[in-house]
């Protein structure tokens, strides 16, 4: 994970851990000789570009409101069907022209196909990343989901409180 200096806002913290993890994600694939799903995966990067150029918080709201509020305790917990189950209820109908769908998300759909072959540390840096993310996203929306969740899940026994 990038280490981000002083100046860099919340909002370029998000997008470099994006694109960090992008990167991760594409070394993992082409490991596994995945180039399709690499191809894929640029595709849906260059359209979260495209949304970004035009507004800059809503591909970070978006991942907020159809992502991290529907799957907060799985992000919290590192539970696996996060990435191995289906997601298609974050799929959204009514953009515009340019919409981020569920393979934008976390890039998902690419891990998904990899995720069972992968070293338990891998796993553990791709968990990294998704959360630094999550909370990255919570932070510039002002939500709450996570921390709610995560206070929650701490006081019914199921989280430490240092995860």
């Amino acid at each position: 994970m990038t280490q981000s200096g002083s100046g860099v806002t919340n909002i370029g913290k998000f997008y470099q851990q994006i694109e960090d993890f992008k990167g991760k994600i594409i070394r993992i694939l082409g490991q596994f000789g995945k180039n399709s799903e690499i191809v894929e995966l640029n595709k849906y990067y260059e359209k979260l570009l495209q949304v970004k150029k035009v507004n800059v918080r809503l591909p970070i709201e978006y991942l907020y409101d159809n992502g991290i509020t529907k799957f907060a305790k799985e992000i919290l917990m590192r539970d696996e069907s996060f990435f191995l189950g289906k997601v298609s209820q974050i799929a959204d109908t009514n953009a515009d022209t340019v919409t981020v769908t569920q393979q934008d998300v976390f890039f998902i759909a690419q891990v998904r196909q990899v995720w069972g072959d992968l070293h338990p540390n891998v796993k553990i840096n791709i968990w990294k990343y998704v959360q630094v993310i999550c909370i990255l996203a919570e932070t510039i929306t002002g939500g709450h989901i996570l921390a709610t969740t995560r206070e929650e899940l701490i006081n019914n026994g199921q989280l430490k409180s240092d995860s």
